[in-house]
């Protein structure tokens, strides 16, 4: 589909298709991680501003890179290539993006294992284009959702766990906390609209932004509000069995 001042969109259909493919050629539970992004992104779109196409579609193919096996900073650079090559640029540049949440080469965390040449490309794509909510609302979910919602602290040792730190590491966090408040102002007048239906984490009023608490551990906690948002809405969709027993 074709969406003014975004060119090409994939639609449903196509979306399927892309992580139905790469499921046979690289079976795992990324394919999970892309739905899940994907439809929360749609979900939250509209109450954001934002068009629930578009958000669903560069949610859910933003990693489509693994689809070839692609690990590292390999899997964004091919996930760009994968939707280039089908002239979907917007979904492109967020499969770029989403990974630098500091718009920094250094700040990747994970093994930059392409060329000098194709890492010097994104550094100048980091450096010329300005992101806009979808590209932030990406990098926030990808920060907080694995297979299911797991919130910045417990995403963010999964990341150290995995892929280790780098100097950029505290700050990488710091910013989705940053995310979480920008997205929680956004969603206030909808989130308001839950009072007196069982949401326990509404405030009487949203005019300052949130502070962020310590808890026991010395982390700093999540923002109750757009977490409870996002669990409201994770993941109401069927999904694929194949995707979740893999």
């Amino acid at each position: 589909m074709y969406k003014e001042n975004f060119g090409n969109i994939p639609n449903k259909d196509k979306i399927i298709s892309y992580l139905e493919e790469g499921y046979k050629n690289n079976p795992g539970k990324w394919v999970l991680h892309l739905w899940t992004i994907g439809k929360t992104a749609q979900r939250m779109a509209k109450d954001l501003g934002l068009d629930p196409d578009i958000a669903f579609a560069c949610g859910a193919l933003h990693d489509i890179g693994k689809s070839t096996g692609a690990k590292n900073a390999e899997h964004f650079y091919e996930s760009y290539k994968i939707l280039r090559a089908d002239s979907y640029f917007f979904p492109a540049r967020i499969a770029l993006s989403h990974s630098f949440q500091i718009k920094s080469v250094d700040a990747y965390v994970g093994a930059w294992n392409i060329s000098d040449d194709r890492k010097a490309f994104v550094a100048d794509f980091l450096k010329y284009n300005e992101y806009n909510d979808y590209d932030l609302l990406i990098q926030y979910l990808d920060g907080i959702i694995k297979t299911e919602y797991l919130g910045i602290e417990k995403r963010a040792a999964g990341v150290l766990k995995n892929h280790g730190s780098n100097p950029y590491f505290d700050e990488r966090k710091e910013k989705l906390y940053e995310l979480e408040d920008y997205f929680t102002r956004k969603l206030e007048k909808y989130l308001t609209s839950f009072n007196g239906h069982g949401n326990i984490y509404l405030s009487n009023s949203f005019t300052k932004p949130y502070e962020k608490k310590s808890s026991l551990d010395g982390h700093s906690t999540e923002n109750p509000v757009l977490v409870r948002w996002v669990s409201k809405n994770l993941n109401e969709d069927g999904l694929f069995l194949g995707w979740v027993d893999s």
